[in-house]
C-alpha cells in the first residue's frame, strides 16, 4: 500500500488495517516477510501505548466496565504455523470439534495443549540462537470463540477496543474473518481499534487468534524463567464515545510544606459526526472523593480537519498528604470532556499521589525529601499450578506476605507486571522499579541486538510503551530498560526518550549498573559483595568522584542475597553497610518465589517440579528454585532473618534501666506497638510482660520502655533455683545464663496483617548477676514432686556442665 512504501516501518505499524489497502482475509501461508520473522515488524494494527481508559456512556452518563472476554475458548495445538488452515481466520471456520482450553493461562499447563512442554532455562535459548530466526517446527496455538454485544451498544455511539493485556510470544489477530494486525511484547496491551468490525445486536462475533510459541521478539524475552506460551492474561472489549479522551498524563509532585501539584497532559480524538470537545473540566477530589480540593478548565481547539489534539494545564493544592510506602494515601483526579452546550462526552479518572522523587546532589535517591531504604525483592509472576497467569487474590497475597515481612520495595523482574499488580501497589504501599520486557543473556556477545540498528525500533518501543502505560502510578519511582543485555547503543537512546518523556523518575539499567557508565541514574549492579558495596559508596569514593567532577549516584543493589538452597546467611553484613553509609540505599533480593510447579510424578507422589522434570531439553534443573517464599507462598525459615533485618522499628537494651529503647525506622508514618518481652534463665521461664507503646512518631530515636524486670541479684537466682531441678542433684545452682526475648507486634490491624502481627523480635544476654553464695538454697524437700521426678531422669541439657 502507499503507506507501506513510504513510512518507516515504526510508524508503519500504528496504521490501522482499514487504511492499508482492503479488509484483509485470513492468509495463514509462512514466507520469509512473516512479522515473527522481523524485528521491524512488532505492532502491527496495534494501538500506541496509553494509560488504563475506563469505558463510559454519554446518554446514561455512567462508566461502562470492560466487557470480558475470559473463560473457556476453543482451541487447537499445531506443531508449526504451516499447518495453520488457510481459513482459521474467516468467520465460517468451524472450531466445534476443538476442545477447549482455559483463557487466559498457559496452553502448556492445560490438557489441551500439553503436547507442548513447559521449558526452564536460565541464560540458554531453547531453539537456535541466529537472530531474528526461529524455527519452523514453531508450536502454534490456535483460539477461538465467539460473543455477543448488547442491544445498547452500537456503532453510531461507540469506539470499541479489542484488549490482550498478555499474549506470549505473537499473535495475528482475526473479527469476523477480518485480519486486525499482530502483536509481539508479551508483556504488554496488544489493543485493536475494532468499531468497524463488530456485529451488533444478535448476529454473534467471531474471534480468532493464532498464537506462535517462538519469534523474533523472544530473542528479547530470555529471564530466567519457564519458557510458556498462550494469552495468559485477561482479555476484553472497552467502549468509548466517539469522542472520547484517548491518553492522560498526570505528574504529581510533593514540596514540604505540604502542597502538591499534578502537571496535566490530556489528549482527545474527535469524530467529524460527533458534537466537537470544547473544554475539559478536571477536579482533584480528597482521599474519600467526598471534597473537591482543586479544579481547572482548559480550552479545547482542534486544527481544521484534525480528529487529535492535546491540551495542558496544572492543578495546584495545599495540605495535601504525601503518598508512600508507610501511608500510601491516594487522591481521585476526575476529567470530563465537554461539548458546545456542557455535555458530558466523556469521563475520565485516575488516582494520583502526591510524592516527588529526586536524586540530590550528594547522590542520594530521595522521596519527599527524605533518604529512601529500599528493602526490595525482586518478584516473577508466577503460580504454582496456572504459571504466568496470576489473579487478584494471588497479588494480594504477595503484597501482604511482603508487608508483613517488612519488604517495601519490589523489582518487576524482568517485564512489566499485569496493570492491576500497579493499582494494589499504588494502594497498599510499594515502590516498584518498571521493568522493560528486555533480557538477550543468551545472545554472544550480549549486547549483540543492543549493537545492531535493526533492533533499535523494537527495543524502544518496548520501554515507551511500559512508560505510556504506567506513567500515572505513584508506586512507579524508577524507569528500567531491563536486565542483562550487554550495554550498547540502545540504552543510551532508550535512556534518552525516557528522560525526556519523563523527567519525574530516575531511570535504572543493570547492564550500565557499574560505576562508570551514565545510562543508569542508579549505581545498580548484581551480587557485588558487602565489601565492593561499600567500596562503591564510602565517603572517600564520594570524595574522588567529586573531585573528578563526577555525578554522585545512590548504589542500589538490582540483585543480592541469592535465595537457593540455604541462602541468605551474610545478608546481616549488607544491612550493616545500608544503614550506616548514605549513598548504600539498599537492594532487591533474588528472588520471591520458588518457580516450581505442582506435579504429579508416575509414582503417586507430590512434586515442586523444576527444569527437566517435564523432559524439557536444554534446561537448567532447579536454578528457578532461589526465593525467599516456596510455591505455595509459604515462606522460607531464611525471611525470619530478613524480617528483622528490614524492620521498621530497631529495639536495644538499656542496661541501666533494665529497659528498652525503640527507635522508629519509618521516613513518614507514626506506628503504635505492643512490646512483649520475657525472661528466661537457663531455658526455663522467669518471667513476661506487655507494654503499650502507644505512639512512635517518624525517625523518632531512643523512645523509652520500661519494664518490670527484677534486680538481676540472688533474688533471680532463687527464682530460677525454684524452677531447675538440677539444682536437686548439684546442691547448689547451676551458673546462670539469663535472656531477654522482645517481640514487637502492631498495636492496630493494618490492611495486610492483624493486630498482634509481630513486626520484629530481639534478643539480649542479661547481665551477669553477683556471685552466688556456696549456700544451698533449695533442696530435693523443697522442689514439687513433679520437679523432683523429672530432675531424677537423664539430663541432656545443651550447655551442662555440672557432673550427673
Amino acid at each position: 500500500s502507499f503507506f507501506r512504501l513510504f513510512l518507516p516501518p515504526i510508524v508503519y505499524a500504528f496504521v490501522p488495517p482499514i487504511f492499508r489497502g482492503k479488509k484483509m482475509r485470513a492468509d495463514c501461508s509462512i514466507t520469509s516477510h512473516e512479522p515473527w520473522l522481523d524485528p521491524l515488524q512488532f505492532a502491527l494494527g496495534k494501538l500506541p501505548g496509553h494509560s488504563p481508559l475506563h469505558g463510559f456512556c454519554r446518554s446514561t452518563g455512567v462508566e461502562l466496565p470492560p466487557v470480558l472476554l475470559n473463560g473457556q475458548w476453543k482451541f487447537c495445538l499445531l506443531d508449526s504455523p504451516s499447518q495453520v488452515p488457510e481459513n482459521f481466520g474467516e468467520a465460517d471456520f468451524d472450531a466445534s470439534s476443538w476442545p477447549y482450553i482455559t483463557v487466559p493461562g498457559n496452553w502448556q499447563l492445560q490438557p489441551a495443549g500439553s503436547a507442548d512442554i513447559p521449558i526452564y532455562t536460565n541464560i540458554t535459548y531453547p531453539f537456535p540462537n541466529d537472530p531474528p530466526r526461529v524455527p519452523l517446527q514453531n508450536p502454534t496455538g490456535l483460539y477461538h470463540t465467539s460473543f455477543q454485544l448488547q442491544d445498547s451498544i452500537s456503532e453510531a455511539d461507540f469506539v470499541t477496543f479489542l484488549t490482550f493485556e498478555g499474549i506470549n510470544s505473537c499473535a495475528k489477530v482475526w473479527l469476523n474473518g477480518y485480519y486486525l494486525g499482530y502483536s509481539q511484547d508479551s508483556r504488554l496491551p496488544a489493543e485493536f481499534n475494532v468499531s468497524q468490525f463488530l456485529r451488533y445486536g444478535t448476529r454473534p462475533n467471531v474471534l480468532a487468534v493464532q498464537v506462535m510459541r517462538w519469534c523474533d521478539g523472544s530473542y528479547l524475552e530470555d529471564q530466567d524463567f519457564w519458557w510458556l506460551s498462550g494469552i495468559f492474561r485477561s482479555v476484553h472489549l472497552l467502549h468509548k464515545p466517539r469522542s472520547y479522551i484517548s491518553d492522560v498524563h498526570a505528574t504529581s509532585r510533593y514540596d514540604s510544606e505540604a502542597k502538591g501539584a499534578v502537571a496535566l497532559t490530556v489528549h482527545f480524538v474527535h469524530t467529524t459526526d460527533d458534537p466537537t470537545p470544547e473544554l475539559l473540566s478536571a477536579s482533584l477530589c480528597d482521599p474519600t472523593s467526598s471534597a473537591v480540593i482543586a479544579a481547572i478548565s482548559l480550552p479545547i481547539s482542534f486544527s481544521d480537519g484534525e480528529q487529535a489534539c492535546h491540551v495542558s494545564g496544572q492543578l495546584c493544592a495545599e495540605n495535601v498528604r504525601p503518598w508512600n510506602a508507610e501511608a500510601p494515601v491516594l487522591y481521585q483526579l476526575v476529567l470530563k470532556l465537554l461539548g458546545p452546550s456542557g455535555e458530558v462526552l466523556d469521563v475520565e479518572r485516575c488516582r494520583i499521589g502526591f510524592r516527588t522523587v529526586e536524586i540530590s546532589p550528594q547522590g542520594v535517591l530521595l522521596l519527599n525529601g527524605k533518604r529512601l531504604l529500599v528493602k526490595g525483592v525482586n518478584r516473577h509472576e508466577h503460580h504454582c499450578i496456572r504459571g504466568h497467569t496470576v489473579t487478584r487474590e494471588d497479588m494480594l497475597e504477595d503484597i501482604f506476605l511482603m508487608k508483613r515481612h517488612n519488604f517495601n520495595a519490589v523489582r518487576t523482574c524482568h517485564y512489566p507486571n499485569d496493570p492491576l499488580w500497579y493499582d494494589l501497589c499504588d494502594e497498599h504501599g510499594l515502590y516498584v522499579v518498571d521493568e522493560a520486557n528486555i533480557e538477550t543473556h543468551g545472545c554472544q556477545p550480549i549486547e549483540r541486538l543492543a549493537s545492531d540498528p535493526l533492533w533499535l525500533p523494537c527495543m524502544l518501543n518496548r520501554v515507551q510503551r511500559m512508560v505510556l502505560r504506567d506513567k500515572n502510578h505513584p508506586c512507579v519511582v524508577v524507569w528500567s530498560l531491563g536486565n542483562e543485555s550487554g550495554l550498547g547503543p540502545a540504552h543510551a537512546v532508550m535512556r534518552d526518550w525516557v528522560h525526556s518523556f519523563d523527567p519525574s523518575r530516575p531511570v535504572h539499567y543493570e547492564g550500565a549498573g557499574h560505576a562508570e557508565s551514565d545510562v543508569t541514574d542508579i549505581v545498580c549492579p548484581m551480587y557485588w559483595t558487602p565489601a565492593a558495596v561499600l567500596a562503591a559508596a564510602s565517603p572517600g569514593t564520594t570524595k574522588d568522584l567529586r573531585r573528578q567532577g563526577k555525578k554522585l549516584r545512590p548504589v542500589i543493589l538490582c540483585e543480592y542475597s541469592h535465595a537457593m538452597g540455604n541462602s541468605n546467611g551474610n545478608i546481616h553484613e549488607y544491612w550493616e553497610i545500608f544503614r550506616t553509609v548514605e549513598r548504600a540505599q539498599g537492594g532487591f533480593i533474588w528472588d520471591w518465589v520458588d518457580q516450581g510447579f505442582l506435579k504429579h510424578t508416575p509414582e503417586g507422589k507430590t512434586i515442586w517440579a523444576y527444569g527437566g522434570d517435564y523432559g524439557d531439553v536444554p534446561n537448567d534443573a532447579n536454578f528457578c528454585i532461589n526465593g525467599v517464599v516456596f510455591p505455595d507462598r509459604t515462606p522460607h525459615p531464611a525471611m525470619n532473618d530478613i524480617k528483622v533485618l528490614q524492620s521498621p522499628v530497631a529495639v536495644e537494651y538499656d542496661a541501666e534501666s533494665h529497659g528498652l529503647k525503640l527507635t522508629s525506622d519509618l521516613l513518614f508514618a507514626s506506628a503504635s506497638y505492643v512490646v512483649l518481652w520475657e525472661v528466661k534463665g537457663n531455658g526455663l521461664p522467669i518471667c513476661n510482660g506487655a507494654q503499650e507503646v502507644p505512639f512512635l512518631g517518624p525517625q523518632q530515636r531512643g523512645l523509652a520502655v520500661a519494664l518490670p524486670l527484677f534486680a538481676l541479684s540472688e533474688e533471680l537466682e532463687h527464682v530460677l533455683a525454684a524452677k531447675d531441678p538440677r539444682c536437686v542433684l548439684r546442691g547448689t545452682p547451676p551458673p546462670l545464663e539469663a535472656f531477654l526475648t522482645v517481640r514487637v507486634c502492631l498495636a492496630a490491624p493494618t490492611a495486610f496483617a492483624d493486630a498482634g502481627h509481630e513486626v520484629t523480635r530481639a534478643q539480649f544476654r542479661l547481665p551477669a548477676p553477683p556471685p552466688r553464695s556456696t549456700t544451698p538454697v533449695c533442696s530435693p524437700t523443697s522442689v514439687p514432686s513433679a520437679i523432683a521426678a523429672a530432675a531424677r531422669g537423664p539430663l541432656e541439657l545443651a550447655g551442662d556442665r555440672g557432673a550427673n
